[in-house]
């Protein structure tokens, strides 16, 4: 099983991908996005979610983080680490994913946005448009030759709530 760590701006997504290229979902949990938490308390946060799981991380055979917060990167990545005793693959632009880019800045790229756009070239008929809502709401275009040609970001789905609510009289 590889253990799989998706670091957002709200929460930290965790899951075990299993099976015959690690396409099956062995269990998924989360917890709270706190950028001062450091790797000690992620790794004793991400034990006992994992301990209630009965999920035993010395078993994983990998570990892969995709980070839209650079500063807890490493931190997750070494509490995985101090977890499993493996090295996480970080999720970057330059992984070979199959893709090619037709943006200006691929390092630019949100890493969320590139594990979208990687897992949709994998499993779906191409031209396809991924659509992921989380904090920001994200859409991406992936060409018929396995091109990322770009995509747009916008508030997501809470963020505008909470805007349109603070900004109107009459909205709850």
């Amino acid at each position: 099983m590889v253990l799989s760590v998706d670091i957002g701006n709200s929460n930290i997504c965790i899951g075990g991908l299993a099976e015959a290229g690690h396409r099956e979902i062995a269990f998924t949990t989360r917890m709270v996005t706190r950028p001062r938490c450091t790797v000690d308390e992620y790794a004793a946060e991400m034990k006992f979610l994992l301990h209630r799981l009965a999920v035993e991380p010395t078993a994983c055979e990998g570990v892969i983080v995709c980070s839209v917060v650079p500063r807890l990167t490493g931190v997750l990545a070494a509490a995985c680490k101090r977890l499993t005793g493996k090295e996480a693959l970080i999720v970057s632009c330059e992984l070979d994913t199959g893709l090619t880019f037709q943006v200006d800045e691929p390092a630019k790229v949100g890493r969320d946005r590139l594990a979208d756009a990687a897992a949709a070239a994998a499993h779906y008929p191409l031209p396809c448009m991924t659509v992921d809502l989380g904090t920001a709401t994200t859409y991406n275009v992936i060409s018929a030759n396995r091109e990322f040609l770009g995509g747009f970001i916008v508030p997501g789905v809470q963020t505008s709530l909470r805007a349109i609510s603070a900004g109107t009289a009459q909205l709850p």
